[in-house]
């Protein structure tokens, strides 16, 4: 009986702990082969923050029109949809003369953090174009 109780006690008390521990959520937006956005919908509870964002992977496509390689890429984060206030960018775009710049013109991804709502994810680049990030709700 003893050992049920401490058991029990044990688990309640695990449970309390992991009750603060983050759910990391994997996020991605592509351009379909049709040219089509195929964007990702964040959506943080009641009571959550989304943070500790982090950037897997991006990629620009090739040119709807021309089929010709796309070198600019960039994704960015939108309250409600896409008319909605945008709350992060990152944009990668090569000059004329061959450098490539990054910008993050709402500061960086590490810092974003998300209260509840609704949010939509949209990628640029191109025909075939994605981006995958993670992110934790806490």
């Amino acid at each position: 009986m003893k050992k049920n109780i401490m058991l029990v006690a044990a688990v309640a008390i695990l449970a309390v702990l992991l009750s603060g521990v983050g759910q990391a959520i994997s996020i991605r937006a592509a351009i379909e082969n049709e040219c089509i956005p195929s964007p990702d919908t964040i959506i943080v509870p009641a009571g959550k923050t989304a943070t500790n964002f982090a950037l897997e992977d991006i990629s620009a496509g090739v040119n709807c029109y021309t089929g010709t390689t796309i070198k600019d890429k960039g994704w960015a984060i939108y309250a409600g949809d896409s008319s909605g206030t945008k709350v992060y960018q990152y944009e990668y775009y090569v000059n004329q003369y061959g450098d490539g710049k990054s910008e993050e013109p709402y500061g960086p991804l590490s810092a974003l953090s998300l209260s509840s709502g609704s949010y939509m994810v949209y990628v640029d680049g191109g025909k075939g174009a994605f981006v995958h990030a993670n992110y934790d709700l806490v």
